[in-house]
Order: C-alpha cells, then structure tokens, then sequence
C-alpha cells in the first residue's frame, strides 16, 4: 500500500510505500501549508487541502514499487478562503467533504461549490456526528495559540451551539468514529 503523510512545515504531501521490508520508494508534491488527506473510495482519489488549494490526487503503486501522483485537474479546486486546515467525510453524504481553513464550509464534489456552515475562524476540527449535528474546535486563546480545552456541537436543524469543557487536558483535534464512510 501506500501512505500519504501532510506536511505544513514541509509544503508537500509526500507519500510511502509501505509493501515488503523496502519502503525507501516514495513520492513527493509540493503543496503550501499542506494540513488535511482524505481517500476517496468513490472517486478513487487522494483529497489534500493546503493553503487556498483543494487537490484530488490520483495516486499508483506501480509494479516496480515506485509510486506515481498526478494532480487531477478536472476535479481539484481553488477555495474561496485561505488557510486549509481540516478536511473530514461528510458521512451520510458521499459527494460533499467537510473543510475549514478562515471559516468552516461543505464542498459539493459534483458541484464544486461550496457552503457556508459557521464564520469561525481558525477551526482545528470539524465533524460530523451520527445525528447530522456538527462538532467543532478552535484554540480558546487560554494555552497554545492551537489548542483549546472546548468541544463544541452545533445543531445542525437549529444553529444552535452547546460548548462541553474539559478540565482535565487540551485538544487539537477532534474525529468521530463512524462506520458508514463512503
């Protein structure tokens, strides 16, 4: 198989082949601010998000071992906003994906649009429960400029938004375990 690695700091998503005992074969493409990887069984696509770009990768183990990524442009888009950070299933729904980066959007993969869900900036996490009820967290500004000791659940039918806190730690992410992908 392969594995796809998301590198901020690096700028790239490099990817690794990870048959046998040799896994020096790898692959590298260059992404600003790389943050987010999702497969995509239905497209059969590799979805990374970085910066302002929201790429689908086609992505081959080849017979040689070595891998070949391609950018597919037919269904790679620019966002309306910067920053990429999150990019989640949208369980229930196989053509949209859960994206935040200045704010929190769903994409349309068959439309390519893209739907405003909360004007919250710096969102580290964005899901979706078994109810159709969003979670979400942003630093709270009370530790690291990334973390936050907050989980909050947004109504999806009301707009409603219930905050839980947490005593006992800090959190960057947030994901729910959730067998219906894809």
């Amino acid at each position: 198989g392969v594995l796809a690695v998301a590198g901020s700091s690096g700028n790239a998503v490099r990817f690794f082949n990870t048959n046998g005992s040799d896994t020096s074969s790898k692959a590298e493409i260059a992404l600003t601010d790389a943050h987010g990887a999702l497969w995509d069984p239905e497209y059969d696509v590799l979805w990374v998000l970085g910066s302002t770009h929201l790429w689908a990768l086609d992505v081959t183990l080849n017979a040689d071992g070595t891998i070949t990524v391609v950018k597919n442009n037919s269904l790679s888009v620019e966002m309306p906003m910067d920053h990429g950070h999150d990019l989640q299933p949208y369980y229930g729904h196989n053509d949209k994906l859960l994206i935040t980066g200045e704010t929190m959007k769903i994409y349309n993969k068959n439309t390519k649009e893209f739907t405003d869900v909360l004007d919250q900036r710096s969102t580290k996490a964005f899901c979706v429960l078994p109810n159709g009820d969003f979670i979400y967290m942003f630093p709270d500004g009370l530790h690291e400029q990334w973390n936050t000791t907050y989980v909050n659940i947004l109504d999806a039918e009301t707009g409603e938004i219930t905050k839980i806190e947490s005593n006992q730690g800090r959190f960057y992410k947030c994901r729910v375990w959730n067998y219906n992908y894809q």
